[in-house]
């Protein structure tokens, strides 16, 4: 009698657990009857309490998991049979289907008959979810790395390749199998190696998770490609590095393009600073935005210490305004422009022949204004000594002209006079002398104005 009340008392503890637990525990006949469902079944499935008891279990699971149960009831068949684990899905109310994580045990009778089956169902829909989630990122995340355009390779920490993009192939021309397991270094150009290593080593243990790389890597063809890497660390739970994702990409167009601006650039800038020309180029405002040597040297300042400032720095007040307003011109007219103008730099009064040039953007607005300027204060003062050559060559031509012809022309005269009288014989020799002697005068004054013509043409043309 003892024993059965006993018996009574647990069978109240184990449904009082039952009645009470979170998961849902069920209990089926041999035939898949439910003969009991826990109150639980209203909070994960939606139904009543009682609602499915009496109704058989395949009712509420879904037609592609049958086959689970089914399986269950022939392994319990087998007297040694324990319990079993699997999971499925059962049938909400509202119709969605739950994953559940099923443990089942066989009960059995003291003659080892299978009487009934204990169910004990978890809910794992969030689980479900989380890594259908996680394997639909996977998919997601590999079929990105297989297609796309840049290679995307995983290193381990010593550079050897442990997964490669089939993208390889179209950009260095080696298959992902003939990659995979080789070091990287391989590949590498000996002459970018080192830089290469340190990049992705020191910056990566430094703690730099992302960073850029330039190197030059081996096509299968035996040519060298520059190419861009982008590298990310991965860490373990301790923070330590212990591989790299790396993304690849050609850029050997882009980098040719640069070398060759840049050997064009050094070209024209050799060009620029071996002109004896001063250059600069402004802004509309006057604010120096390039200096080549010359214009550095005019102004006695450091380059760096030109650009930037205004030609009110280094210009006089009147000078400041005329250059002001010819760089105006030249924004609204968009045309060159030359002039000529005396003006005062660091005290000292220099002549300058400035020739402007607008410089136009993509939107065929002028930008800036490219200014071409030559010191021409030695010509200035060639031509100011050449015109008061001039000036001196015009009295000296005047005084031989006017000043000194007028006596001769009046002795002439007068000779003229005499020659019509009449003339004793030592009277004609006096004559005849004086008259040689004008004569001769008279050539010498010729022949003085015309060299001083002579140098005068020569004078003025050069």
């Amino acid at each position: 009698m003892t024993g059965s009340i006993q018996n009574i008392q647990n069978e109240e503890y184990y449904r009082l657990v039952a009645d009470n637990i979170n998961d849902l525990v069920a209990l089926y006949s041999v035939d898949g009857i439910l003969e009991y469902v826990s109150p639980s079944v209203s909070r994960v499935l939606g139904y009543d309490d009682g609602a499915l008891t009496g109704k058989s279990a395949f009712a509420v699971i879904h037609p592609d998991d049958h086959y689970l149960l089914q399986n269950s009831f022939k392994e319990y068949n087998d007297d040694t049979a324990e319990s079993v684990s699997f999971e499925y899905r059962l049938l909400h109310k509202n119709g969605t289907w739950i994953y559940f994580d099923s443990y089942r045990k066989p009960v059995r009778g003291d003659d080892g008959r299978l009487l009934n089956i204990l169910a004990v169902c978890r809910d794992i829909s969030a689980r479900k979810k989380t890594e259908q989630a996680l394997r639909l990122n996977e998919e997601h995340y590999r079929m990105l790395a297989d297609n796309i355009i840049d290679m995307v390779a995983l290193y381990s920490i010593d550079g050897t390749t442990k997964y490669v993009s089939p993208s390889c192939y179209s950009l260095l021309g080696y298959t992902a199998k003939e990659l995979t397991g080789n070091n990287i270094s391989r590949i590498v150009h000996p002459d970018d190696l080192s830089k290469f290593n340190n990049d992705i080593k020191l910056k990566a243990y430094k703690g730099i998770e992302k960073f850029v790389t330039e190197a030059r890597l081996r096509h299968k063809n035996g040519t060298w490609l520059y190419c861009e890497t982008t590298t990310k660390a991965v860490r373990n739970a301790k923070g330590r590095v212990h591989s790299f994702v790396c993304t690849t990409r050609d850029i050997t167009e882009w980098k040719s393009a640069q070398i060759a601006l840049k050997e064009s650039e050094e070209k024209y800038r050799s060009l620029v600073e071996s002109s004896d020309a001063m250059i600069a180029i402004v802004d509309i405002q006057g604010k120096f935005l390039f200096v080549n040597d010359k214009r550095a040297e005019f102004f006695n300042t450091p380059k760096q210490d030109i650009v930037g400032k205004s030609i009110y720095d280094f210009y006089g007040p009147k000078d400041t305004v005329d250059f002001t307003g010819n760089v105006h011109r030249i924004y609204t007219n968009k045309e060159n422009f030359t002039y000529e103008a005396n003006a005062t730099i660091g005290g000292k009064q220099v002549w300058l022949r400035v020739n402007m040039h607008p410089v136009f953007g993509a939107d065929e607005h002028v930008k800036a204004i490219l200014v071409n300027t030559i010191d021409i204060t030695s010509i200035k003062e060639k031509e100011e000594a050449l015109r008061k050559q001039n000036e001196e060559l015009k009295q000296i031509a005047f005084l031989q002209s006017h000043i000194v012809r007028s006596p001769l022309t009046n002795i002439q005269g007068i000779i003229a006079l005499m020659q019509e009288g009449e003339l004793n014989e030592e009277q004609m020799l006096y004559f005849g002398m004086l008259k040689q002697a004008a004569d001769k005068l008279d050539e010498i004054l010729k022949e003085i104005v015309a060299r001083a013509l002579i140098v005068r043409h020569n004078v003025k043309n050069k």
